[in-house]
């Protein structure tokens, strides 16, 4: 009986550390950060598997770059590194948000895709997730990037309040770019806004791979052509 409640109880720590991953990797990255700006958060980029992410850039504002951006990586629990975001436009104060206050975390919207994948047969080996406003004054927006043998599956978005789905997009074709279907209010809020909204998601992964490759390289190639198409 001794086992199985230390079994169980190990179980349930395992699962707090993994509902809390963000936030743990939030807590970690802040330390590097003046307490000013801790609060001040851009974007959180994750990649790990269909159900776990294990490395994590978060992204705070940062006034003394020139981009206003600095980036912190954080795997197993401790800052690999830090730097200052160049190459790219600035980043404005208003997009910040407070991790803390998002209530639904990243386990919520990794079940909320592997929800929606598994109805509609979508093959998912890997993920990309992505936090951060889908514009000043809204509310932040979990976004799955779903990835099959180095393919990629298309969108899954859930709101932060209790993880639910908001939309889905395709994968951009070479052709046209894909509408999002939505199936909730929440993300966008307004009507009008899904070709630009899913154009956002598109040019916001373009930054976010800019970043990573500048960051290990040095230089930058992904995006900065992006403004000319």
């Amino acid at each position: 009986m001794k086992k199985i409640f230390h079994i169980l109880i190990l179980s349930l720590i395992s699962v707090s550390l993994h509902a809390a991953s963000e936030q743990v990797a939030y807590k970690v990255a802040r330390t590097v950060i003046p307490p000013e700006r801790q609060k001040q958060v851009l974007s959180f980029y994750g990649k790990g598997t269909a159900s776990e992410i294990k490395t994590w850039f978060v992204k705070f504002f940062d006034p003394s770059a020139k981009s206003n951006a600095r980036i912190v990586v954080v795997e197993s629990g401790k800052v690999e590194r830090s730097n200052t975001a160049e190459g790219q436009d600035d980043n404005d104060v208003k997009m910040t948000f407070d991790p803390a206050a998002c209530r639904a975390g990243v386990d919520k919207a990794l079940k909320t895709a592997a929800k929606y994948t598994k109805e509609s047969l979508i093959p998912v080996d890997s993920t990309r997730v992505y936090l951060n406003r889908p514009a000043a004054g809204k509310a932040p927006v979990w976004t799955v990037e779903l990835w099959h043998q180095n393919r990629p599956q298309g969108y899954i978005y859930a709101n932060t309040r209790d993880g639910a789905f908001a939309g889905y997009r395709p994968p951009v074709s070479d052709n046209h770019t894909a509408s999002t279907e939505k199936k909730s209010n929440e993300v966008p809020e307004e009507k009008d806004t899904e070709n630009e909204f899913g154009q956002q998601v598109k040019s916001t992964m373009l930054e976010i791979g800019g970043d990573l490759e500048e960051f290990f390289t040095g230089e930058r190639t992904v995006d900065k052509d992006e403004d000319k198409d």
